[in-house]
């Protein structure tokens, strides 16, 4: 995923970020696999493993940033988008109470938290879950076209 200036020339994230945003992932992948002690309230398993495969992939697409295009960065991208549609589909449609806050006013740092509806919260997150669900569809299809594509081309054709 690249980055474009007014100038055009090309903005990449730093190289570190990739290495950050993995170790993160890891550490949330110890935690749902039981290696780091949890809030025994805390998300189910599964989901906090979600949520830590996104940190890794985030990374994984930051090192990935040089080749936009290639195979591997579309399957990461792909699985990035289903991890989170499905994430944000736990909180929306999923069992279970929530609660959710909303941020009224910040006026530098001081900020004004109310607390919203349950079902309101629940249409936000599923809503987006299905838009987010969509462009994973559309990624998942882009990466089989590219899949299909780069088994049937020539592979003495330059490249």
């Amino acid at each position: 995923m690249e980055l474009q200036n007014a100038a055009g020339s090309e903005r990449r994230m730093p190289a570190w970020m990739a290495a950050v945003f993995v170790a993160i992932g890891l550490c949330i992948l110890a935690a749902a696999l039981g290696l780091i002690p949890t809030d025994p309230k805390a998300p189910p398993h599964w989901v906090v493993g979600c949520v830590g495969a996104l940190f890794a992939l985030a990374g994984l697409l930051i090192a990935s940033q040089g080749e936009p295009y290639s195979l591997h960065a579309r399957l990461l991208a792909a699985s990035f988008f289903s991890l989170f549609a499905t994430v944000f589909g736990w909180v929306g449609f999923g069992p279970g109470p929530r609660a959710f806050s909303t941020t009224t006013l910040a006026v530098g740092v001081a900020a004004f938290h109310t607390s919203s509806s349950e079902t309101g919260g629940r249409i936000v997150f599923g809503a987006f879950a299905i838009i987010v669900a969509g462009v994973a569809v559309a990624a998942w299809w882009t990466f089989a076209r590219t899949l299909i594509g780069s088994a049937t081309a020539d592979p003495r054709a330059p490249r």
